[in-house]
């Protein structure tokens, strides 16, 4: 008691004991026995006991701390699970709020995270209303998110230095114009801005107030990529031009996999043969997607046929921007031409689609056409070359050199073809032809010309 300071009584009465038992130490062995039974009945040994045993007892106030201590942990776990929630749902690109707010995704989530975890499920059953899951509390903890991470992109920035701009803008579904800025040092997404109007001052603002806050220089910008706009590539006050004025170093490259897709959309207009057979894949795609009954009896064909080809592809619409990459909707319809000829010979002749009778006639005549059939064929190997070739050029390690080999390489295909090939290429389509009448001969209920005609061209063309 006396090495934990506790305090002792010293009166007079309690002085020899006090000098035996503590200063000192008991000598008087002799009479031991007398002297302890007197000793633990004395006021020192009484109030040691009593101190020592208090001392041992948590205090009333360190229990309360304790007890709060917990809680705050318990609290922040809870809190720290809430975060990791709403992080997920936003990298997943799921929507966090719902009909209500018990239904919502963010509430479902964390009930179902709160059967493994006991404080989330306390944090959600308290009382109290502050549960920090508000729609005001998601919305800061997300931009909280979004600073975080673009403050690790800024300094990534600045430890790179030079960097390279790209800015583009288009309409959201609430018809409010918005720019895209990216600084392409490893083709890092910046975030979307709310612009007024399309003119290249407004866009040239947002660029520098978008440098500005990240604390990033205007002098560091090395290259400039946008589409060919004039409010972006006008050589007057084009955005181009504004930025080169502020650095001069800051050179403007056309984007090239946009300039690709001006150039297809260009020439496919211009070759009507082109033109009308996109046109006509075009309205064959919306007529077999626009009933969900008609879709569903040609998944039944699809089956029965069995083509390792199709490996049951439906059809796929056109993309509605990206002029190049209709690749895929064409091959929906190559790799499916059987189920889709029979298909359509069902529909005119089926009595549960009257309705469609005309337009499925149509349809079956023009791709029981051999040059249809060819002219797709030639799309699919067009458009398989070109979407390669875009995909190159989209490549975050792209560069000038590059892209340049890349649009030369299209030119030796399209524009620089050996003639050798050409007649290779018009013996492919003999053969093709060959091949394509046989098996409508064969295969689909035409009529006895046409089947007369398939017979002559398999004497007149050797396999």
């Amino acid at each position: 008691a006396s090495k934990l300071g506790l305090p002792l009584p010293r009166e007079s009465r309690e002085k020899d004991a006090f000098q035996a038992f503590v200063e000192k130490g008991f000598d008087r062995w002799k009479d031991a026995i007398e002297r302890f039974k007197i000793h633990e009945r004395s006021a020192l040994h009484l109030a040691a006991v009593s101190g020592l045993l208090d001392a041992e007892k948590t205090p009333i106030s360190a229990t309360f701390s304790n007890i709060l201590k917990r809680d705050m942990e318990d609290n922040r776990s809870a809190l720290k699970r809430i975060f990791s929630s709403i992080r997920y749902l936003c990298l997943q690109g799921l929507a966090i709020r719902g009909k209500t707010e018990e239904t919502s995704n963010l509430r479902q989530l964390l009930i179902e995270r709160s059967l493994d975890y006991l404080p989330l499920q306390k944090w959600l059953e308290r009382p109290e209303k502050y549960k920090w899951l508000s729609p005001e509390i998601c919305n800061e903890i997300i931009m909280d998110f979004s600073l975080a991470t673009q403050r690790d992109i800024v300094a990534t920035l600045q430890s790179r230095v030079y960097f390279g701009l790209m800015l583009d803008e288009s309409s959201d579904i609430s018809a409010k114009e918005q720019s895209m800025t990216t600084l392409k040092s490893m083709k890092i997404f910046l975030g979307f801005y709310e612009t007024a109007t399309t003119k290249s001052a407004d866009l040239f603002n947002i660029v520098m107030d978008t440098l500005k806050r990240f604390n990033i220089s205007i002098n560091n910008c090395r290259s400039q990529c946008y589409d060919g706009a004039s409010a972006m590539a006008g050589d007057i006050s084009g955005l181009k031009t504004r930025i080169m004025q502020t650095e001069h170093r800051a050179l403007f490259v056309h984007c090239r996999s946009h300039s690709l897709n001006l150039v297809v959309q260009a020439e496919v207009s211009r070759n009507t043969d082109i033109a009308n057979t996109m046109s006509l894949v075009q309205n064959f795609i919306a007529f077999a997607r626009g009933s969900p009954k008609r879709l569903a009896w040609f998944h039944n064909f699809q089956d029965q046929n069995d083509n390792a080809d199709a490996n049951g592809t439906s059809f796929r619409p056109f993309c509605p921007t990206r002029f190049i990459m209709r690749k895929i909707s064409i091959i929906s319809i190559t790799s499916n031409y059987s189920s889709l000829i029979e298909w359509l010979q069902d529909l005119e002749t089926n009595e549960d689609f009257v309705k469609c009778k005309a337009e499925a006639a149509g349809f079956l005549a023009s791709f029981q056409r051999f040059d249809t059939f060819f002219k797709l064929e030639m799309l699919r190997q067009i458009f398989t070359t070109l979407e390669d070739a875009n995909t190159q050029l989209q490549g975050a390690q792209l560069n000038f050199q590059r892209a340049e080999a890349v649009i030369e390489a299209l030119k030796k295909v399209f524009i620089d073809a050996d003639p050798k090939n050409v007649l290779m290429s018009c013996g492919r389509r003999l053969k093709l032809q060959q091949n394509f009448m046989i098996w409508m001969s064969r295969n689909c209920p035409v009529k006895e010309d046409l089947r007369r005609d398939a017979l002559d061209r398999q004497q007149l063309i050797s396999p």
